[in-house]
């Protein structure tokens, strides 16, 4: 165990001084996801065509159509939401 702090409280009512302590318990190799992306960056989902409740539901969260490229464009959380991770495209996809 390493100590990472030391922090000094008191309390005046009590006439206490109190030291609480931080402590690591165990340490690891941890290498940022640079895959991750943040709930809100905008991304563009394509949906087939016919799908027509999907498309309602879009709607009612206030997503997007882009009619010059065939995709809805919303936030990443709600694409989540609403699982249609699997259906995000990136800019120069054209996948129908």
């Amino acid at each position: 165990m390493t100590m990472l702090a030391v922090r000094y409280k008191y309390d005046l009512a009590k006439k206490q001084k109190m030291i609480p302590v931080e402590l690591v318990a165990e340490a690891q190799e941890w290498n940022k996801n640079r895959q991750r992306v943040t709930g809100n960056k905008n991304v563009k989902v394509r949906i087939n065509y016919g799908v027509r409740d999907l498309g309602i539901k879009l709607k009612s969260y206030g997503v997007v159509w882009n009619k010059k490229e065939g995709v809805w464009e919303c936030k990443y959380e709600i694409a989540k939401t609403l699982v249609l991770k699997d259906r995000i495209v990136d800019n120069e996809s054209k996948t129908f």
